[in-house]
């Protein structure tokens, strides 16, 4: 291999990591957060993604309500607290940007507009440095977890 080809792949390399770094900053930011919960919505580890992602209420919330669902149903639903994730998908307008509506240094709360029209609100916590979806969602944009598939 030539001087110029390891040059070329040592540049290539520096730029991936460059636009790693780029992209890791951005997606710390509370809109970022919100984007990957919303985008982890298939694939074999999408309720994992989104669950890592939950405010730690949201989780304790998600499992009691995965423990309401089991009682109520007599054990005919059995769903766990990751299962419920999925109705908690809101869809978002393409292109839209999310508007901060309220914003202090450990919660954010951010409008976004749906793809069904009207928007809705998500808060954002920070925990251990990080920021965290909270749930429940804005109740006109979520499917009530009673009717959890």
């Amino acid at each position: 291999m030539s001087r110029s080809s390891h040059l070329r792949g040592f540049f290539v390399a520096g730029a991936a990591v460059l636009a790693l770094f780029a992209c890791s900053s951005r997606n710390d930011s509370p809109e970022g957060v919100l984007r990957q919960f919303l985008a982890a919505s298939d694939g074999p580890r999408a309720s994992e993604k989104r669950w890592e992602l939950l405010a730690a209420e949201s989780r304790l919330i998600l499992e009691n309500e995965a423990s309401r669902l089991r009682v109520l149903s007599q054990g005919a639903v059995n769903k766990s607290a990751r299962d419920l994730i999925d109705v908690l998908q809101i869809q978002v307008a393409a292109g839209e940007r999310p508007a901060t509506i309220e914003e202090a240094s450990t919660r954010v709360v951010l409008r976004v507009a749906l793809a069904k029209g009207g928007s809705t609100n998500v808060t954002l916590v920070r925990e251990d440095g990080r920021w965290r979806v909270v749930v429940p969602l804005d109740p006109a944009s979520r499917i009530p977890l009673v009717e959890a598939r």
